[in-house]
């Protein structure tokens, strides 16, 4: 991709990079389907894909963080 870099004519030189997330989000346990208006992508219920409820407090204080206005 860097060698060709500005040449591009068609998406055609993202194809290695989207082989390689497809293959990321398979080994992480997420299931891909093409459809004809894209991609869809199913993340089963499981230990690994379900956050802890430690995580999701985690989230919602990180998320509040961001929120608040800082003066």
């Amino acid at each position: 991709m860097h060698s060709i870099y500005g040449h591009w004519e068609t998406n055609e030189a993202f194809e290695p990079l989207k082989h390689l997330a497809e293959k990321l989000f398979e080994v992480g346990g997420f299931h891909i389907q093409q459809q004809c208006e894209g991609a869809r992508i199913t993340i089963p219920a499981s230990p690994e894909t379900t956050p802890s409820f430690q995580e999701l407090l985690e989230f919602r204080q990180a998320r509040i963080a961001r929120e608040t206005p800082t003066d």
